[in-house]
């Protein structure tokens, strides 16, 4: 896995390809964000595969499908080679956020208290549903899922990397 997998965020799934030309469908992650953006660098791979750089050459947000054309990409063999792959990108392409905000993905690795400050878990993974997001907690190896609403999480100190429900 190259150096910087653990600054990349990933945003995304290519899709099947579309005509001829190497264009790919985009499945984003967030559906109301809009990164990619043209000529920005991409990384595509999976957990298990090495990540490679792309350039993107082109992208189209639709009502109801996205395209991108990445750089080299050039046919529909090629593209469905990378058909089902992650795109990432790397976490200072991001937009800036003010001081109280955060990106779910920043939720990753906190750790997770109760009421009486004992530790349930630490975020392996946000979900994000159409009700609402949700943390995805190892405990002591069981899984444990917490709907990300206010009502439940009281307190999200990201600095610490603490969350309090």
């Amino acid at each position: 896995m190259n150096n910087n997998s653990r600054f990349l965020v990933p945003i995304g799934t290519i899709g099947k390809s579309y005509k001829l030309s190497g264009k790919v469908h985009y499945f984003p992650y967030n559906k109301d964000s809009l990164l990619p953006e043209k000529n920005m660098d991409l990384w595509i791979g999976n957990n298990e595969v090495l990540k490679v750089k792309f350039n993107l050459e082109y992208i189209q947000f639709g009502y109801k499908s996205n395209k991108m054309k990445i750089e080299g990409i050039d046919n529909k063999k090629q593209a469905n080679e990378i058909k089902n792959l992650i795109v990432y990108i790397s976490r200072d392409q991001m937009p800036d956020i003010q001081q109280e905000e955060y990106y779910l993905i920043d939720l990753v690795g906190c750790n997770v208290f109760d009421q009486n400050d004992q530790i349930i878990g630490i975020v392996q993974d946000v979900l994000s549903l159409k009700a609402n997001d949700i943390l995805v907690l190892n405990s002591n190896e069981k899984e444990l899922l917490i709907p990300l609403i206010d009502d439940v999480v009281k307190l999200i100190d990201i600095k610490n990397k603490k969350i309090f429900i």
